[in-house]
């Protein structure tokens, strides 16, 4: 189990079927770009707000929930890297779901969840650069083992 202790963000490469995955942009934003769903947990919490206790994997769950409509599995999901950002951590998780089914945001923090082919990432234009690299460097050598 993963425990940080401070502020962080956790992301998720949902692996479905077909090898395709769920990505998530911010449709407000001009030039948006397309990013692996997830969300943060900060320790200085925003007045009247309660402070969440949770783990990287436990903010995954809900913050997957949130802006994806999709419940992810604890035993098939999977820490795959850490990044130090500076003043927080980013994790990134591998979890693997058998359908996409109950895939709608339910929230409006995002407006746009699309599910992409794999093969789709290298090329699409609009791929975060951070997920990308990520992508490439840890979660899919992590994949072609599984």
């Amino acid at each position: 189990m993963i425990i940080d202790n401070g502020d962080f963000h956790a992301s998720a490469f949902i692996l479905g079927p077909d090898n395709s995955t769920v990505l998530i942009r911010e449709g407000r934003r001009p030039k948006a770009l397309w990013k692996f769903p997830g969300g943060k947990r900060k320790l200085t919490k925003p007045f009247g707000k309660k402070l969440r206790n949770e783990t990287p994997l436990e903010t995954l769950i809900r913050e997957v929930h949130e802006e994806t409509g999709l419940w992810l599995k604890k035993r098939q999901t999977t820490h795959v890297h850490t990044e130090n950002m500076g003043h927080y951590n980013k994790h990134y998780f591998v979890s693997q779901l058998s359908s996409f089914r109950g895939l709608a945001p339910l929230s409006l923090e995002y407006e746009e969840t699309r599910v992409f082919a794999q093969d789709e990432l290298m090329w699409l234009p609009s791929f975060h650069p951070l997920y990308r690299e990520n992508y490439l460097r840890h979660i899919r050598p992590f994949i072609d083992q599984l």
